[in-house]
């Protein structure tokens, strides 16, 4: 890890490396420039919007993002909201890039139950999340039940996905 200072005289000169990532997949340059801009956002505590043409990896740069905050030491849990005919791509994106614990979260009542019982929390300590990311569709994140189990997280950090 590298202290603030470093880290914010890199992010000034674009300096930041660029980690390694699974299979040895690597991202484009404008990715990079991408990721970049991220970084220096959530750095200076901005919030941001990555605005890019469809097919030019801006799923693959928020994952990369998410997990080069794993990697800083930021444990998680992150939180992807998206449509449910994207939540696929996400858990495939997350899969292929990164080796973070990710968990969709979706189903009816009974599957959330299973999932909330069995995937979110350690069986001896439910103060530590057994998982990284959460995937969340839209419809699932206003039901209230979903609702204030989100509520009772400490989120690292937000993507959303307007597809």
């Amino acid at each position: 890890n590298i202290s603030d200072y470093e880290f914010s005289v890199s992010l000034k000169e674009n300096q930041i490396p660029v980690p390694e990532f699974k299979n040895g997949r690597e991202l484009r340059s404008y990715q990079v420039e991408g990721l970049n801009w991220l970084r220096k956002c959530w750095y200076e505590h901005k919030s941001s919007i990555l605005a890019d043409e469809m097919g030019l990896g801006k799923t693959a740069q928020s994952v990369v993002m998410v997990n080069d905050l794993f990697k800083l030491g930021f444990r998680g849990p992150f939180l992807v909201v998206a449509p449910l005919s994207t939540l696929m791509q996400w858990e495939r994106e997350f899969e292929n890039w990164t080796d973070l614990n990710v968990v969709l979260f979706s189903g009816g009542p009974q599957q959330r139950e299973i999932i909330t019982e069995y995937e979110l929390y350690y069986r001896d300590n439910k103060d530590v999340c057994k998982f990284e990311v959460m995937l969340l569709n839209y419809e699932k994140f206003i039901k209230e039940d979903v609702f204030e189990l989100i509520n009772s997280f400490t989120w690292e950090y937000l993507v959303v996905d307007e597809a």
